[in-house]
Parts: C-alpha cells; sequence; structure tokens
C-alpha cells in the first residue's frame, strides 16, 4: 500500500522507491506486485489509488503490475491483504490485516505508532520510515524477507495469539467502563 503523506519533494522521492522496490520485486522474482487501496477518500483527497497510479506509472514493469481502481469494502481488502505472499504497506492497517493472516510484511511508518506496534510484536526490524524511504534498503529488505519467510510467519503465530488476546482484554474493560 502507498499513501500520500509527505512535502512534494520528499513524496515524489519515496514514491520513486518504491516504484524502484516494485521493478526490484518484478524483475527478481517475476511477481506481480497488486497496489491495494486501503483508503479511498476523494473529497478529502486521500484516495490511495492516486499514489498507487502516479507509482505505477514510475515502473519500469508496469505489465507486472495491477492498481487496484475498485472502492473495496474492508471484508475484501482484508481477504485481499491474505492471499498475499507478501506486503509492503505504507497504511498499517494494512500491515495488521496482513499480519493477522500471517503475511509477511514491511511497514513503511509515517507515524509512531508503526514502530510501536512493530516493536510490541518483535518485528521492528522490518520497519522504514516513510522520509527515510531508499529503493536500495527496500529491495534488501525485501530480498531478507523472502529469504526468511519460514521464520516470520513461524515468529507471527507464536507472537500473534498473546497479542490479540492481550488486545482483547482492553476490549472487555473499555466494555464494561462503558456499561457502567
Amino acid at each position: 500500500t502507498v499513501r500520500s503523506w509527505l512535502k512534494p519533494s520528499q513524496q515524489s522521492a519515496y514514491e520513486s522507491a518504491m516504484a524502484l522496490l516494485a521493478d526490484h520485486i518484478a524483475e527478481s522474482y517475476d511477481a506481480v506486485v497488486v497496489f491495494i487501496p486501503q483508503v479511498t477518500v476523494e473529497h478529502h483527497g486521500d484516495d490511495d489509488r492516486t499514489t498507487s497510479r502516479s507509482v505505477h506509472a514510475l515502473m519500469k514493469h508496469r505489465d507486472h503490475a495491477v492498481v487496484i481502481e475498485d472502492r473495496l469494502s474492508h471484508h475484501d481488502i482484508k481477504a485481499m491483504y491474505g492471499g498475499l505472499d507478501y506486503l509492503v504497506g505504507t497504511r498499517f492497517h494494512s500491515v495488521i490485516f496482513a499480519l493477522t493472516s500471517h503475511v509477511p510484511c514491511i511497514a513503511v511508518g509515517y507515524e509512531h505508532k508503526t514502530r510501536g506496534i512493530m516493536r510490541d510484536l518483535g518485528l521492528e526490524e522490518w520497519v522504514v520510515d516513510i522520509d527515510k524511504a531508499d529503493a536500495s534498503k527496500l529491495a534488501d529488505l525485501f530480498d531478507r524477507l523472502v529469504a526468511g519467510r519460514i521464520q516470520y510467519i513461524a515468529h507471527l503465530k507464536s507472537v500473534l495469539p498473546a497479542y490479540t488476546q492481550k488486545s482483547e482484554g482492553s476490549i472487555q474493560l473499555v466494555k464494561k467502563i462503558y456499561e457502567n
């Protein structure tokens, strides 16, 4: 997932890095890169499809990429993430949806919550700050992700049950507070 977040010159550098990463994935793994829009709010100017199109246009191997143009329900989006082999996600909800389906992820963080939650899960090494997103660093990290796929999934299976159980306890606490 990609998004608009930075000032124009930094945004351009981020989009170029993401395009180069997508080309690396296409070239190195003969893969199809899918740009999935997490947010499609046109009237607020927060539409991931716009940034997806921009990154896609910068790619050398556009024929190895698909930009999803539809507005999808959160159920459809979650199912799409669950069907991926890997996710490089700037929208953190995309990362959460993919992780809960045991899909190895790299998170491109634009707010502190990304690094914090990934740290909680023991996955902080898989975070790149959006303003430091560099094509070479992203490609190296993606290659490590592919090489360590089995270990990453095993790690997710070991940490997610306790993490989700902890969050469910918080939900119950909030419900009790609102009931009183």
